[in-house]
């Protein structure tokens, strides 16, 4: 059910820009016999057509998922889930409302001035095309994370609500007065600057303060380098294939110079273009978090490679160590043939 959530998301997106915008129109139509629509289907299909490969080598069938769908919303408070998601989204419009009760004129009085900005009227389609995906990315977005299961909206907040200050200006209408002009331009850079500095103060503060260990502090360059120099070193060979976890093993494979293959868990159902034929021909580092001393691996990965020589586990030190222990990597090498 997992797998089909990024090809299920991008085919109710396709459908809502075909289906509500071009289709149902009668200016959508008559821009569909251009060339713009013909080379996006032809991009929209080769961006899709090697996840479509991999879901069907994986032998991923949709049919039963898809059947299921409509019974998934009953039961499990699934409803209060999607109202949930909904509720989140409004407030996460936070900083829209303030901005637009500040610049708006909200509690100034009748007599306050403010310059007006005047436009010419604009026109009806765009209007609803403006409404339309102010709204119905969120729809769609909310509604397909309940039915998978997903704590947040597929494809993440950000990409849904990108026409919300759009529909805003819309809205205002073709006059526009702007009060409050200095107070609304400190409220507008404070909402750029003031995040991402938080998020930056937390990076540094919380593994300090109560020990918090953020992805985002874990030394990717450092171990990309530690297990790709080692590989080289004992085989001869650069390192082709990397095994285990996504947050682990992931991390060796995007820094390691060589570029190899992430071969997730070691299971060919998630990630098909690799076998336990091309492991054992070129060769593959497997890593996992270990948790005592020895580097004991975890199960699955023993019983997936029960040859498996366990190295003595590596520690690397975080780009904000503060109060944490050093992060343990555990460790075995699989020469190739």
């Amino acid at each position: 059910m997992q797998n089909l959530v990024p090809l299920a998301a991008a085919i109710f997106l396709l459908l809502l820009v075909g289906g509500g915008c071009l289709v149902a129109t009668r200016r959508g139509r008559s821009r569909l016999l251009g060339i713009g629509p013909l080379a996006a289907l032809l991009i929209i299909v080769l961006i899709n057509l090697p996840h479509i490969i991999w879901l069907e080598r994986a032998g991923f069938d949709p049919l039963p998922a898809i059947k299921a769908i409509p019974a998934l919303m009953i039961g499990e408070k699934r409803l209060t889930s999607w109202a949930n998601l909904l509720l989140l989204l409004v407030f996460s419009h936070a900083g829209l409302v303030v901005l637009a009760a500040v610049a708006g004129g909200v509690l100034a009085g009748p007599r306050a001035s403010a310059p007006a900005v005047e436009r010419v009227p604009i026109d009806p389609f765009a209007k609803h095309f403006v409404y339309f995906f102010a709204l119905a990315p969120a729809f769609i977005a909310t509604l397909l994370a309940v039915l998978f299961g997903r704590p947040a909206p597929v494809g993440g907040a950000a990409p849904i609500v990108i026409f919300s200050g759009l529909a805003v200006i819309v809205v205002a209408g073709d006059l526009i007065r702007l009060y409050r002009q200095r107070t609304g331009a400190l409220v507008w850079l404070g909402l750029l600057v003031v995040p991402p500095a938080v998020i930056v103060a937390a990076t540094v503060t919380l593994p300090w303060t109560v020990a918090v260990d953020l992805e985002v502090s874990k030394p990717a360059n450092a171990m990309g380098q530690f297990f790709t120099e080692t590989f080289r070193r004992r085989t001869g060979k650069p390192l082709a294939i990397v095994i285990g976890d996504v947050r682990t093993a992931g991390l060796v494979a995007f820094a390691s110079a060589d570029r190899p293959s992430l071969y997730v868990d070691g299971d060919p159902a998630s990630a098909p273009w690799l076998s336990d034929d091309a492991v054992r021909e070129k060769g593959a580092i497997v890593t996992w978090m270990a948790t005592d001393t020895a580097g004991t691996p975890p199960p699955a990965l023993k019983a997936r490679f029960p040859d498996l020589a366990v190295e003595v586990p590596r520690t690397f030190e975080r780009s904000v160590q503060g109060r944490l222990q050093l992060l343990r990597i555990g460790w075995a090498m699989i020469r190739p043939k």
